[in-house]
């Protein structure tokens, strides 16, 4: 590992292939530690050769293992076969590949190289520390960015519900281009358990999961105040500052919930690869049935999230 004058941190690696290789599995998996490690968001495996043969990617291979290696380590971007050969490679994870929404804490990215008995060809760890101050400043940095959001869709889903009486579901568009759900919602009971489920899919063929399937309670989150593993912490954060009223301690219900409820482009990671998006949110109680349940429809292109 090298680190230099003016930050930069990167691994300078020699290693030797002698054999020729036609199959190259490539493993990335990200973890961040609460008590320890813990996997989070990100498990992904592809196998090179056929992603580069065939040139058609799923999202998160096209973001995180095409996209990351062909601009970090260009010389060895290329068809198969590999090996024969040393490689000499100074590889520099830059941090424009980090979400800026990340949750403070410390992280380990796991990656393995290996051939088509799972015997590894190279195996590295890369650790990392997400603070207040980073976020603060990636977040000021942005305001210079171009990026662009139009929601195309948001819809409540799986009506009727059974405690709850769902009076309003209409999405508004207004002409300086927000896009919000407006909500009204009846929850008669006292509501001492709530889930709060979150669900991306990517449009491929057909909408498939991508990156976040992600559950958590909230009373317990909201108990225990600031303790929360990263994917809690996510939600935790959006519902404070999209849903600030409503984000206090249970008992939540009896009473009318009128929301406008606007998801704003900050909590998207601006290297989302280009494609269409579906997000699908469920709030349930402890019988499991539905307080109420939505979806968000959105498009990626160049610059972020446009219509």
């Amino acid at each position: 590992m090298h680190q230099f004058a003016n930050g930069n941190t990167a691994l300078n690696v020699s290693a030797f292939v002698p054999q020729t290789i036609n199959y190259a599995a490539i493993s990335v998996q990200a973890l961040y530690k609460y008590t320890t490690y813990h996997p989070f968001m990100i498990d992904w495996v592809m196998e090179y050769c056929q992603v580069y043969r065939v040139g058609m990617f799923n999202p998160s291979t096209a973001l995180v293992m095409m996209k990351v290696m062909k601009e970090t380590a260009p010389h060895i971007y290329h068809s198969c076969p590999h090996g024969n050969r040393t490689y000499e490679v100074f590889w520099l994870f830059e941090p424009k590949y980090i979400p800026p929404t990340l949750p403070s804490g410390d992280y380990r990215l796991d990656i393995y190289i290996h051939e088509s008995d799972n015997s590894n060809f190279f195996a590295l760890q890369l650790f990392g520390a997400v603070r207040v101050a980073q976020l603060k400043k990636n977040s000021k940095s942005e305001q210079n960015t171009s990026h662009t959001m139009r929601i195309t869709k948001m819809q409540c889903i799986e009506t009727p519900y059974k405690n709850t009486v769902l009076n309003l579901c209409q999405m508004e568009q207004y002409p300086n281009g927000v896009t919000g759900l407006n909500i009204s919602v009846d929850i008669p009971q006292l509501v001492h358990y709530v889930t709060v489920s979150v669900k991306v899919f990517y449009k491929y063929t057909t909408y498939r999961p991508f990156m976040i399937d992600w559950n958590m309670e909230y009373c317990q989150a909201a108990r225990v105040g600031g303790r929360f593993n990263p994917s809690t912490a996510l939600i935790m954060k959006v519902i404070e500052t999209t849903l600030p009223e409503h984000y206090h301690p249970c008992p939540q219900g009896n009473r009318t919930y009128a929301v406008f409820w606007l998801f704003e482009p900050k909590y998207i990671p601006k290297t989302l690869p280009s494609g269409d998006y579906r997000m699908d949110v469920h709030i349930r109680d402890s019988s499991n049935g539905n307080l109420i349940a939505l979806q968000l429809f959105a498009s990626v292109r160049n610059h972020g999230f446009v219509g």
